[in-house]
C-alpha cells in the first residue's frame, strides 16, 4: 500500500448505511429502526451512534435500538445487517473500514459494494495517540525518538485489523521508517482499557474513544492525526495526518425510495445535534 491510499484509510468515517434490491415503496419508518454498530460498546463508533441516538428518534418519530456487533473488524457485525430485513428498519452504523475489510480479508459474507447503499456521513474524526501515564513518553517527539531507536519494542493498540486506527500506526510506521508491534483489539473500549491497564504502552483510538480518560489522567494525550488543534483536546499537539469520518449505510434491499427520507432526516439531525454537541468539537 502507498502512502496516499494509506492515508485516506486513516480517516475514521461514521456513516449509515442501507441496501440495494428496489422493494414497493411504504410508509416509513413504521416501528423502532435498529442501528447495528459492528463493534462493541464503548469505542468511537459506538460512542457517536448513541450521540445521535435521541435526536434522530424525535425527527424520526421512532426509537432508535442501537445493537453492538463486535469482531473481525467490524465485519462480523456488518454481515448481520447484510442479512436483515430490507425494509429500511436496520442500518449499518459504521466506519472507513467498511471499505477496507474487502482489501484484508480474502473471503466475506458479504459485498461492501453491491449490498449497501450509502445514507449519509455522520461525523469526521482523528486519530488520538495516548500512552498511559506510567510511561516516560511526555510528547510525541519523545516517543518517536524512543521508537527511532528502539524498533520494534513498543506495542500499539488499535480497535481492530483494518480499522483506521491500525492504518493509522502503519501510516506512521512507514513515514518514519520505524516499526512498531501491532496489538489488534475488538473495538475501542476493549483498546483502551487495555492501554490503562498497561497491557500496551501507546493506544490510537478515535478521540471520543479516550478522552474522558484522558480528561481524568487515566490515559496521556501526545497527538491528534489533524494539522490544526483540536477544541476538545487544546493540549494535543496536531500530527500532521488526516481527520477521520463516520458513515450511515442502509441494509440490502431497502427500498430506494426510503433513501431521500433517511439523508433528509439524518443531516436535519445531525445539524442540530452538531450546534449543541462536543462531538462537533472532537
Amino acid at each position: 500500500m502507498n502512502r496516499s491510499y494509506l492515508n485516506y484509510l486513516s480517516r475514521l468515517a461514521a456513516c449509515l448505511f442501507l441496501a440495494a434490491a428496489a422493494l414497493p415503496a411504504a410508509a416509513w419508518p413504521t416501528k423502532p429502526i435498529t442501528f447495528i454498530v459492528p463493534y462493541p460498546p464503548g469505542g468511537g463508533t459506538d460512542i457517536i451512534a448513541r450521540i445521535y441516538q435521541e435526536p434522530l428518534a424525535k425527527a424520526l418519530g421512532q426509537p432508535i435500538i442501537i445493537e453492538n456487533r463486535g469482531g473481525a473488524g467490524g465485519s462480523l457485525g456488518t454481515a448481520v445487517a447484510a442479512r436483515a430485513t430490507p425494509d429500511g428498519h436496520t442500518m449499518l452504523f459504521t466506519l472507513s473500514s467498511h471499505s477496507i475489510n474487502p482489501v484484508i480479508y480474502a473471503k466475506l459474507p458479504f459485498d461492501t459494494e453491491q449490498d449497501f447503499r450509502p445514507v449519509s456521513m455522520v461525523a469526521s474524526l482523528p486519530q488520538l495517540f495516548a500512552v498511559n501515564p506510567a510511561t516516560p513518553y511526555k510528547t510525541f517527539a519523545e516517543l518517536m525518538t524512543y521508537i527511532k531507536s528502539n524498533p520494534g519494542k513498543i506495542d500499539y493498540a488499535s480497535v481492530g485489523i483494518g480499522s483506521p486506527s491500525h492504518m493509522a500506526g502503519e501510516l506512521l510506521k512507514m513515514q518514519s521508517a520505524t516499526f512498531m508491534v501491532h496489538i489488534p483489539y475488538r473495538g475501542g473500549g476493549p483498546a483502551v482499557a487495555a492501554a490503562m491497564g498497561g497491557d500496551v504502552p501507546l493506544l490510537i483510538v478515535s478521540i471520543p474513544a479516550a478522552m474522558s480518560q484522558v480528561r481524568s489522567g487515566r490515559l496521556r494525550a501526545l497527538a491528534v492525526c489533524t494539522r490544526m488543534p483540536r477544541r476538545s483536546c487544546p493540549t494535543c499537539p496536531p500530527s500532521q495526518k488526516p481527520p477521520g469520518s463516520r458513515v450511515t449505510r442502509s441494509t440490502p434491499g431497502t427500498p430506494c425510495s426510503h433513501l431521500p427520507r433517511h439523508r433528509t432526516r439524518l443531516s436535519s439531525a445531525c445539524t442540530k445535534r452538531s450546534r449543541r454537541s462536543p462531538c462537533g468539537q472532537m
